[in-house]
């Protein structure tokens, strides 16, 4: 079975070994070197003081992750988020970046945001896939905009609409704000 549930800070080096090898093999991340332990713990703590951060675990290993974070600093973007998902490599395939979308996706909503955004290496073709099935749309495209591993790679960036565009919105909620156990029953609808 694979359990959902928001970030511990024990998780955090599991975490950060999942996302190693996006950085380290693949231009999917546009960072050069790993993060520290340090500077990793302080960027999950940044994002879970407004935003989910959520963890897939089988048999308590964790085999994938996904957050939403701020998608610009200006006050008009507060409705806005940005998605992310890693998975482990050895679990691609499994329905567990899907599951990790819906509850994000649900979580968002209760928070107010309005649109979610992704941001997608445009030759990263199984991430492409998986946007596009999880209904987001192509807004825009950024060609030969990152250097990595001596090659030019773009950015697609992807939107999805969820909130209510004829409402006037209201200020958006942090995380810490919604109820544990509403948190807890989103989180285990989209366990399996």
């Amino acid at each position: 079975m694979i359990k959902l549930r928001m970030i511990k800070e024990d998780d955090i080096r599991e975490v950060l070994s999942i996302y190693r090898p996006y950085v380290t093999n693949t231009p999917i991340s546009f960072e050069y070197t790993v993060p520290s332990y340090r500077k990793f713990t302080k960027r999950v703590h940044k994002i879970t003081a407004t935003y989910p951060w959520i963890v897939a675990e089988i048999n308590h290993q964790i085999v994938g992750y996904a957050y939403t974070g701020r998608f610009r600093e200006r006050a008009a973007f507060a409705w806005d988020a940005e998605f992310s998902v890693y998975i482990n490599e050895d679990f691609h395939g499994q329905g567990i970046g899907r599951r990790l979308y819906m509850a994000t996706e649900e979580i968002s909503k209760l928070q107010g945001i309005y649109n979610i955004y992704s941001l997608v290496t445009s030759t990263a073709k199984n991430s492409i896939g998986f946007h596009e099935a999880m209904g987001f749309e192509r807004a825009a495209e950024l060609k030969n905009c990152g250097w990595k591993f001596d090659h030019w790679y773009g950015l697609i960036y992807f939107q999805k609409k969820i909130g209510d565009f004829e409402k006037v919105p209201e200020q958006t909620i942090p995380i810490e704000f919604i109820e544990e156990k509403t948190l807890a029953e989103i989180l285990e609808k989209y366990s399996f």
